[in-house]
């Protein structure tokens, strides 16, 4: 690969990186959250970010697999690591949003 082709893809995932946020903090804010809650909404994306990486394995066929599989390892443990302590998360956003 040369220097100008690893820009170039360089590029390409950093304009991929900009576009997920925007439309991940769209859905959460318009869609996810009025629909779900807090706890919910971050349950769901939490699940859909781990179905992307395992899709990104099945249909690249060139995806390096340690990658992929340390990514999901990493994205499992904090999922549950969330659900279990959802009330302490939220109680702690709730009482940082209020303003006396």
């Amino acid at each position: 690969m040369t220097c100008a082709q690893a820009s170039d893809a360089a590029g390409r995932l950093y304009a991929w990186e900009a576009a997920g946020h925007v439309v991940g903090a769209v859905l959460v804010g318009l869609l996810f959250g009025p629909l779900l809650g807090a706890t919910g909404a971050l349950v769901c994306l939490g699940v859909l970010a781990v179905a992307v990486g395992a899709g990104v394995r099945l249909f690249a066929k060139d995806a390096p697999r340690r990658a992929i599989a340390a990514a999901v390892l990493v994205a499992i443990p904090v999922i549950i690591f969330y659900v279990l302590l959802q009330r302490h998360f939220v109680r702690g956003f709730l009482t940082g949003a209020v303003k006396e």
